[in-house]
């Protein structure tokens, strides 16, 4: 199962993380990283109930988490030298 999480940053400065392929799991933070960090936790929760209830199909066996930053927010790691990126947001480069 692949899962995208998208990061936006609000006007008041804080952070949206949702996962738009588990309707609800939407989370704010003051950073970008905890708010990834939160959209995982309440992923793997929402998952772990769909499993308990029997929503989930069987053939869901691994999961993998992908983050699609906004613009602004992908300019901001390049200011700081974190990443760059070569054509778009889902071609990371990072530079440690």
């Amino acid at each position: 199962m692949q899962l995208t999480i998208r990061l936006l940053r609000e006007t008041d400065g804080r952070w949206i993380a949702d996962i738009p392929e588990l309707p609800g799991v939407t989370v704010y933070s003051s950073t970008p990283d905890q708010a990834i960090l939160k959209a995982k936790a309440l992923a793997l929760r929402v998952i772990a109930e769909e499993i308990e209830q029997g929503e989930m199909q069987p053939a869901a066996d691994s999961l993998q988490f992908s983050v699609a930053e906004s613009q602004p927010y992908s300019r901001l790691l390049e200011l700081r030298g974190k990443v760059r990126f070569s054509q778009t947001p889902s071609e990371l480069k990072v530079d440690r």
